[in-house]
C-alpha cells in the first residue's frame, strides 16, 4: 500500500515537473511566435505597399495608352494642350523646343487652332523667351496663352478647363508622362488625346517609382483633396 502510495506520488511530481516544463517552454516560444507573425505581417504590407501603386500605374497604362496617336492619326480639337513639366533641368529647353515644334506643327496641319503652354520655373526660359520661340514656330500672338503652373499635372489640367475653358484637348507632351496628363486631364473632365513629342534623347528623366507617385499624386488630388486653385481671369480666346 506504501509502495503503491510513493508511486502515486512520484508519478504526480513528474506530471507537475513536466506540466511546468511545458509551460515554461510555451512562454519562451510566444515571443517568438509573435514576432515570426510580426514580421510575415510586414512582408504583406510591404508588398502590398509596392504591388498597389505598381498594379493602379499598369491598369491606367493600359487603359489611356489607345489615346496616344502620331501626328498623322491624331484626330483634330480645338485646343493642344502642351506640357513642359518634368524633372530633365538638363535637357528642359530642348523639351521645351520638341514640344513646341509638334505643337506648331499640329496647328499648321489644322488639328488644332490654339495652343495653351503649360511650363514651370524649370522650364530655362522666361516668358519673353519663350513667347519668342513660339514666334518662331509660326504660331501667330492671338492663337496661344501661356500657363505658369509647378511641375503639376493636375493644376495644368485644372487651370486648361477653368482659366481657358478648354473641353477637349490633344496633349502634346514626353513619351515619358504622357499618360499622366492624358489620364489627369481626362479625370477632370477635358476629353484628350495625346501625341508624344519626343524628338531628342533626355538624361536625367523621372524614374518608375517617381512616374507611379505623380499619377497617384493626380488621382489623390482629384478624387481626395479637390485643392482648388486660383484661377484668376478667365480666358475664352
Amino acid at each position: 500500500m506504501l509502495v503503491n502510495l510513493s508511486c502515486f506520488c512520484y508519478i504526480l511530481r513528474m506530471d507537475l515537473t513536466q506540466a511546468k516544463s511545458i509551460q515554461r517552454r510555451r512562454k519562451l516560444a510566444l515571443p517568438k511566435i509573435r514576432k515570426g507573425l510580426l514580421g510575415v505581417v510586414f512582408i504583406v504590407l510591404l508588398l502590398l505597399i509596392i504591388a498597389l501603386p505598381l498594379t493602379f500605374f499598369s491598369v491606367i497604362d493600359s487603359n489611356y495608352s489607345a489615346k496616344i496617336f502620331n501626328l498623322k492619326s491624331v484626330p483634330e480639337a480645338r485646343i493642344a494642350l502642351v506640357f513642359v513639366l518634368g524633372s530633365d533641368i538638363s535637357g528642359q529647353k530642348q523639351m521645351l523646343d520638341d514640344s513646341l515644334t509638334t505643337a506648331a506643327e499640329l496647328y499648321k496641319q489644322g488639328k488644332v487652332q490654339k495652343l495653351v503652354v503649360n511650363y514651370d520655373q524649370n522650364s530655362g526660359v522666361n516668358d519673353i523667351e519663350l513667347k519668342n520661340l513660339i514666334y518662331q514656330k509660326g504660331v501667330r500672338d492671338f492663337d496661344y496663352q501661356l500657363n505658369l503652373v509647378e511641375d503639376d499635372a493636375y493644376a495644368a489640367c485644372y487651370l486648361a478647363k477653368e482659366r481657358f475653358g478648354v473641353q477637349s484637348a490633344i496633349a502634346v507632351t514626353q513619351e515619358i508622362n504622357i499618360i499622366r496628363d492624358i489620364y489627369t486631364c481626362n479625370a477632370i473632365g477635358i476629353d484628350t488625346r495625346g501625341v508624344i513629342s519626343d524628338r531628342s534623347l533626355y538624361q536625367d528623366q523621372d524614374s518608375l517609382p517617381v512616374q507611379v507617385s505623380k499619377l497617384f499624386s493626380s488621382f489623390w488630388k482629384i478624387y481626395i483633396t479637390e485643392p482648388d486653385l486660383p484661377i484668376g481671369d478667365k480666358i475664352n480666346f
